[in-house]
């Protein structure tokens, strides 16, 4: 899995692709596809199903909580 990849992708869905169902869609789909979500479930048409887009909206809110807790923390300047 390539973190700094799906940062990326998420960064699209999140600024560049508001109001872009499909380029969200496409950005959600290769979310799943680099962190191996469904393995073979993974339709290769690059669309996914209504459980499996859950899934990726539940591993992006996971991810973004990951990246938020393990950077590191900027020291006060005096």
């Amino acid at each position: 899995m390539n973190q700094d990849y799906i940062a990326e992708q998420i960064n699209r869905i999140e600024s560049h692709y508001q109001g872009n169902q499909q380029l969200v869609e496409n950005s959600c789909w290769r979310i799943a596809s680099n962190a191996d979500l469904f393995d073979k479930q993974l339709n290769p048409d690059g669309t996914l199903t209504p459980t499996q887009q859950q899934q990726v909206d539940e591993f992006i809110d996971n991810f973004k909580a990951s990246r938020t807790n393990t950077k590191p923390k900027s020291s006060a300047q005096a």
